[in-house]
């Protein structure tokens, strides 16, 4: 069993728990109907999915253990496309409909000052395209990266019954 941690390793770990937190903070710049969907629809989901992605983040990046050994690559690369989408969706997704902001980086643009329809305008189209492939990338990479944990576990179950 390896026991050594990378430094990087644990910067995943640690972003794996972060970076939702800062994607929901900015997504809070542009709050609107959406987000209030979130917070009464799906929150629990979400909520029981992050709880997974931290115990996941601790299992795998936080202590010495080497729980996805050879997967230790793929579920990386799944971890960060998963964060990375998320925190680009919370500053893409387009919302606030009933302020006239847009998202985040709509807000950063200046949809909220005098060339607010010039903005919207030049940045409507970006902003959904930008939503859609960061929705993609988080949904697929936490699939991607839960199929990995699993795998792992079901690894470690199989050499201690000494089928492996």
């Amino acid at each position: 069993m390896n026991t050594s941690l990378t430094r990087f390793d644990r910067i995943t770990g640690v972003a794996l728990i972060v970076l939702p937190l800062v994607a929901l903070g900015f997504k809070m710049w542009s709050f609107g109907w959406y987000t209030v969907f979130m917070l009464f629809g799906p929150i629990f989901v979400m909520a029981g999915a992050y709880v997974m992605q931290v115990i996941l983040a601790v299992q795998c990046y936080l202590v010495k253990s080497d729980l996805l050994g050879a997967a230790r690559k793929r579920a990386t690369f799944a971890a960060w496309l998963s964060s990375v989408g998320f925190l680009m969706l919370g500053i893409t997704m387009p919302d606030g409909g009933d302020t006239g902001y847009g998202s985040t980086l709509q807000v950063w643009l200046g949809s909220y000052g005098a060339n607010a329809d010039a903005i919207h305008a030049a940045t409507d189209t970006l902003t959904y395209v930008l939503a859609v492939v960061s929705a993609i990338a988080w949904v697929g990479g936490f699939v991607w990266l839960m199929i990995e944990w699993i795998g792992a576990h079901a690894r470690r179950r199989k050499i201690q019954l000494g089928m492996a």
